[in-house]
């Protein structure tokens, strides 16, 4: 207890984030949402349905190293969330961070663009340029860019206003 006592009160965070995250070759149930959402982006991109990310490998291929790299930036926000709760004193210090996140990409969400996937890829840029100084997760060196785009597919998990595509 005595490193949440140092990073309260001062004497800074004694503990150090692991950042080796293991993605699982199957996807689990909590990423439905957002593997959803990214599936429609790529969909109104190609003008096209694509339900699973198996139809994707077989007709898209070239997608598949995106939605690995957006499946590695979910699990580094996954990452940062369990260390937060497991190290701080309290979740509110990564509720903050996500609220942050939110409202620093609104805007794009509903900015018009050529399709989702055009969209998906401009709020992952943007994001990783939000000034999050002020949260301690921040000021600690404990957030990287992996993490905020990762948040972003933590938050289209649970905010139905978060999509991707113009037309869901």
């Amino acid at each position: 207890m005595h490193f949440v006592y140092a990073f309260r009160f001062g004497g800074g965070l004694t503990v150090t984030r692991d950042r080796h995250i293991t993605v699982p070759d199957v996807i689990e149930k909590y990423e439905t949402i957002y593997i959803q959402k990214y599936l429609s982006a790529v969909s109104e991109r190609e003008k096209v349905s694509i339900d699973t990310v198996s139809e994707l490998a077989q007709k898209f291929p070239k997608y598949m190293a995106n939605l690995k790299v957006q499946r590695e930036r979910f699990y580094s926000a996954e990452n940062l969330k369990t260390f937060a709760s497991k190290h701080l004193l309290t979740n509110d210090y990564f509720k903050d961070l996500a609220d942050d996140i939110y409202y620093g990409i609104y805007d794009l969400l509903g900015k018009l663009y050529v399709d989702g996937y055009e969209r998906l890829n401009d709020v992952m840029a943007q994001v990783v340029r939000i000034d999050l100084k002020h949260n301690l997760l921040s000021k600690n060196d404990l957030v990287h860019p992996q993490d905020r785009q990762g948040i972003c597919h933590q938050l289209a998990n649970e905010r139905s206003d978060i999509v991707w595509a113009n037309t869901n």
